[in-house]
Parts: structure tokens; sequence; C-alpha cells
């Protein structure tokens, strides 16, 4: 025998909020098919249901599965109090459902506001706690999951934009020792990890390939430091586009 599907639950179904991209995991994402309700019970209820403690009973009804499969129900028989929701835990070895919403019309209203904050998860944190019963574990679940996306996002913003150019590999050259030629030296003394004696040669060298393999980012502090010394240093790209000058 088929299960009716009431109107309110039907509508409910058929809207299938948030199921095209949850704010979270603990979110509903899956709904049963409003002509289909029996085959969605498969897994959760037991068709020898005889009453013990931790078995969903005849009239309950899962409706909705977030994520991790965690169930959503309502009980077919309280349509006079607007269907109370309940969830439960999967995985914990039977059925302990607590309420999350006084009614289905109630859930929905949630569930739509929720939607709405899509892009916004600390917004959809804030309604849950200005909306929600602070106390409740699943809502406390929701919103502290709502609140890691949010710091997530918020760090994503502030890592640095991620710029090609600045990852540009090339060679650190120096094309001029300058007027502080002491200064240079000792600085390829530090960089190099050469001797006095080894710098002061290489001093000498017309042109000093410091690195020759380093990125543009890495480059332009060391670049700096030679220009402060009073020489002149370039960076050169391994791969110069048409037109530029390897020489400069």
């Amino acid at each position: 025998m088929t299960t009716a599907c009431p109107a309110a639950l039907r509508d409910f179904l058929n809207a299938r909020i948030g199921q095209d991209g949850a704010l979270c995991g603990s979110l509903p994402e899956v709904y049963a098919d409003a002509d289909a309700l029996d085959a969605f019970q498969d897994g959760y209820k037991d068709d020898e249901y005889d009453g013990t403690a931790g078995y969903l009973k005849p009239s309950q009804y899962v409706i909705c599965t977030n994520d991790f499969a965690d169930p959503f129900i309502i009980d077919l028989d309280e349509a006079a109090v607007g269907y109370p929701v309940a969830f439960a835990y999967h995985g914990q070895g039977s059925w302990q459902p607590f309420p999350v919403a006084a009614s289905l019309a109630a859930f929905t209203d949630t569930l739509r506001h929720l939607a709405a904050c899509r892009d916004d998860p600390a917004q959809a944190a804030a309604y849950i706690e200005q909306h929600c019963a602070v106390d409740n574990p699943y809502w406390q679940e929701v919103c502290a999951e709502l609140r890691e996306a949010a710091e997530t996002a918020t760090e994503k913003e502030d890592e640095p934009h991620y710029d090609p150019y600045d990852w540009e590999r090339g060679s650190l050259v120096i094309t001029a020792i300058g007027s502080n030629p002491t200064a240079v030296r000792q600085w390829l003394a530090h960089y190099l990890n050469l001797s006095p004696a080894a710098a002061l040669a290489l001093s000498r060298a017309a042109e000093i390939t410091c690195d020759d393999n380093i990125a543009r980012k890495f480059a332009a502090p060391l670049l700096a430091a030679l220009t402060k010394r009073g020489a002149t240093a370039v960076f050169r790209p391994h791969h110069p586009s048409p037109g530029d000058n390897p020489h400069e």
C-alpha cells in the first residue's frame, strides 16, 4: 500500500530547498519523492516495528536527509499540530529523534532564509542564533559549521592574489659592481657562502650571476639590497617576451 503524501509535505518536498548547493553538510540536501515516500524509507524504517525504542513508528517518515545521511523526520499522525520536524544522527545503532522545528512550515521558513544567505555563511549563522533554539544540538552543530565556513572564506579573502608574474623564474645578475665594491663583495660572500678571496675574484667579472634560478618575487628584495650597496643588478627572465632586451 502506497502512503499518501499530505499536501503540506508535498509542497515541502517539491520545493527541495537548498538541494542545488547546501550552505553546509548538516542542512537538508536529499529529498524524498512526494509520489514515492515509502521508497525513501529504505534503511531507516523497519516494516516489522513492534514498539521497540530506537525504531521509527509506522506513522513516522523520513522526509529528507543531509550530506551525512542523517534523517529529518515527521509523524503523519501529527497533522493537527503542523507536523513538527525531528532529526536523528545516523550510525548510532538506533534512532533517537529530537525536535528541530515546531512545524513543517517553520522548518520550511528557516531553510528558505538560510538558502537566501548562500554566499554568506556568517549571515546564516547569525540568523540561526537569532531565530532557532540556541540550546538545540542540531542547530548548534549547523551554526558551528557555518561559522567555520565563514572563517575559511575570510582566510581565503586575506590570501594575497596569485600573480604568475611574481613566480616567473630567471637569473639575478649584477651588471656593475658600483662605487662601493667592498659592500657588494661582503654581500656576495654572505649570499653565495664564499670566502673573502673568492668574493673578491668573483667581483672582478664583467657580470656576476648571483642566482640562475630564482622567482621574480624573491629576487626583488635582493635587487633592492644590491642597489642599496651601489651595485647595478637586474632580474633576467628565463623566457623573455618577444621584444624584451635580455641585457637590460
